[in-house]
Parts: C-alpha cells; structure tokens; sequence
C-alpha cells in the first residue's frame, strides 16, 4: 500500500481533476440550454417507456450540442466555439499530462531547448538559414509562435472532429437501443476520429514541408507545371505521411501515449468523449431512477438535470480513474 501511494503523489490529485472537470461540463451546460431541452432531458430521464429511447436522447443531444455550436457547420458561431473548444482541449490535455508525470513534460520542454541550441551549432547552410530567421526574435516570441503553430494544427482535426459528433448524433437517432449496436457505434467514432486526426496532421505536415521548401529555394518539391500539379504532389506526399507515420504512431501507441501528439489526438476527440459522457451517465441515472430512485434523492433532476447527470457521470470518472491509478501503481 505504501508503494502505491507513494508512487507519484501529484498523481492522485487527477481522480479529482478529472472529476471536478466532468461536474463543471455538465453543470456549464444545464445553465446555458434552453428551458425547453431541460425540461425534455428531465422527462427523459424520469421517464419509464423503454423502446425509443436512446433516439430521445440522441434528440435531446443534438438539441444541446446546437444551443452551444450553433446548427450548421459551416457557420461563424459554429466555427468560433469550435476554436475555443480546440484551445480549451489542448490546455486541459497539458494539465492532465503535468499531474500524471510532470517531469516527463517539463523533459519535453527541455528537448525542444536542446534541438535550438543544435540549430544554432549546426554547420549545415539549410540550418544555419533557419537560425539566421529566430536569431531575430526573442526566446518567448519563438515559443509563443510554437505554440501558436500547434493551437492552429489543432483547429483543423478539432472542427472535424466536430462534424463527427454531428453525424454520430443522427447515427444514434436510428440506433436501435441494444448495448451491442452502441459498442459498435463507439468503435466506428474512434476509428474515424483516428483516421480523420492522422489525415490532418499528414496534410499539415506536408503543407509545412512545402512551406520550408519555398523558404530554403529548394526546387525539387515545387517543380510541378500548375496549381494542379503542386496540389496533387502535396496530397501524394500527405499519403506517404499518412502511410509511414501513421503506422508508426499506432503500432508504438505513441499516438494514445507519447506526449505532444498524445496531447494532440485527445484534445481533437474530447467532443466525442463528452458526447460518450453523457449518453452512458443519461441511460445509468434513467436506469437508477426507474429501478433504485432512492440512490438519487439528493439531486435536483427536476430544475438541473443536466447537473444531476453531471454529479453521476462525475462520480463515475473519479471512481474509475482512481482504480486505474491503483492497478497502475501496483503494477
């Protein structure tokens, strides 16, 4: 027992991190929806039909999900709370990483320091160009352009991403209320959410290749004869990207594990891992309260539903996390 506790004491701060977040989601929620999806998730939630269910919630879901992003896609509202979820995303990854093993994060820090003191000691000319471009600026403008790099390289996968709940969410109104139907469901949004994430990052990639290349006068990447050309050679060499990369990340797990890319993919499928939040603590506080409503007499279904969901799916995450960190530990 002294092992398991003493193994990274910061460590057991994040079941309450993670929880108190979850509470803060939902609660965040329930005070910025309409009166009308309140009193909808509340009949949900005490109701006592079975059949047709999960359509209701997926309903109610969808309902929430445009009150915050707005109904279309491709809007203003929908395109600016997607950026500030993207950024929002990325500093919740960063602290959940700093309390798991901060000093493997500040590591990370100190190795992009130590690739900059490489650049400036290099004698290749391509190198040296790039080192005469930062010598200009100060530390904190190269690290403020960074990170302002890596915010942006989220946005693109972060607004797809966001599409795919979209979808998810007309996919789970024809969803029959099966737990198999759901399971399947929740493997095809991850697999998309992987796929549409590696997509992304290998097209950047690319573009930033293009880039640096024009930068450094290298012809061989831009000899292409027309627009079309330079297009097509761009997407054949986000596919080798694609290909190489992306078998690499996923066979090693360093795409699930390693951190700056790990941080990356889970800040994309955030959207997807609420959505996933709330529709299994839905269906668990509307199975308790038709079955064990006693366990659930001291939330306020009735004026905050969503918060009272919140208060279950939090506990959950706090239970759930902690056991993972004692088994973890242990091992």
């Amino acid at each position: 027992m002294d092992q398991i506790i003493s193994a990274l004491p910061l460590r057991w701060a994040l079941p309450f991190f993670l929880a108190a977040a979850v509470y803060a989601v939902f609660r965040f929620v329930n005070d910025h929806v309409s009166s009308e999806i309140r009193s909808d998730f509340k009949e949900f939630l005490q109701g006592k039909a079975y059949e047709g269910r999960i359509a209701a919630l997926s309903e109610i879901s969808q309902r929430t999900f445009f009150a915050v992003f707005g109904d279309r896609h491709l809007s203003l509202k929908c395109i600016s709370r997607s950026a500030l979820f993207s950024i929002f995303s990325v500093a919740f990854t960063f602290v959940v990483s700093a309390i798991w093993n901060h000093g493997e994060v500040t590591g990370v820090f100190a190795s992009i320091s130590r690739g900059f003191d490489r650049i400036r000691e290099s004698q290749d000319t391509n190198v040296a160009s790039f080192h005469s471009l930062i010598a200009h600026y100060p530390n904190f403008v190269v690290w403020g352009a960074i990170a302002a790099v890596w915010i942006i390289w989220c946005l693109i996968p972060d607004y797809l991403s966001l599409l795919k709940v979209r979808i998810v969410l007309t996919v789970l109104k024809y969803t029959k209320p099966r737990l198999p139907y759901l399971i399947t469901t929740l493997a095809v949004d991850f697999l998309v959410a992987l796929w549409t994430f590696l997509v992304s990052v290998s097209v950047l990639q690319s573009i930033l290749v293009f880039a640096f290349a024009k930068y450094l006068g290298t012809s061989a990447l831009l000899n292409s004869q027309s627009l079309f050309g330079l297009f097509t050679a761009m997407i054949v060499m986000s596919g080798l990207i694609f290909t190489i990369e992306g078998s690499i990340l996923t066979m090693s797990a360093a795409i699930f594990f390693a951190y700056i890319i790990a941080n990356l993919f889970w800040a994309s499928t955030l959207p997807s891992i609420w959505l996933w939040i709330h529709v299994l603590a839905s269906l668990f506080t509307r199975a308790c309260m038709i079955s064990r409503p006693l366990l659930l007499n001291f939330l306020d279904i009735d004026a905050k539903p969503f918060t009272s969901v919140g208060v279950v799916a939090a506990f959950w995450m706090f239970v759930g996390s902690g056991l993972l960190q004692i088994v973890i530990a242990a091992i």
